[in-house]
């Protein structure tokens, strides 16, 4: 377990330090921590008259080093519902949703670094093998030696 701070920062630079942190499993585990945090901090940041969206969590680890942020204007993402996207009668072209996208951006390189962990994995099998059969041949030379 990994002690994560999360530390509130406002949009104008102000910031509240958390000096004591609390432990996680992993950053996924800390990350929803913190947004039902912020979640929480809606209602009293609004009854103060203070915009939630213009706050958002700096997820810390024990050393400061930010390892993600977190706005709260995300919290209003859950409270939208999802809508389905009706294909337009005019339009032809289908507008590539993330998934789309990011297997297009990643995918050719996800395949290119799996061949290459394939022909690496070739070429350590073939060099166990040649060093096998190198230490069978080296016995067989001492033994000649003798």
């Amino acid at each position: 377990m990994r002690r994560y701070h999360f530390n509130l920062v406002a949009s104008n630079g102000e910031s509240i330090a958390d000096d004591e942190g609390a432990e996680y499993q992993d950053l996924e585990n800390a990350y929803l921590a913190a947004f039902e945090c912020a979640l929480e901090l809606w209602g009293p940041l609004l009854r103060s008259r203070e915009d939630p969206r213009e706050r958002a969590f700096q997820i810390t680890d024990e050393k400061g080093e930010v390892l993600m942020i977190l706005p709260f204007n995300e919290i209003l993402e859950v409270c939208r519902p999802v809508k389905q996207k009706q294909p337009s009668a005019s339009s032809d072209s289908k507008t590539p949703n993330r998934y789309d996208v990011l297997a297009r951006e990643f995918g050719t390189p996800m395949r290119a670094g799996r061949a290459e962990i394939a022909r690496s994995e070739g070429i350590i099998g073939r060099s166990r093998r040649l060093a096998s059969k190198c230490r069978y041949l080296m016995g067989r030379t001492a033994a000649f030696r003798r």
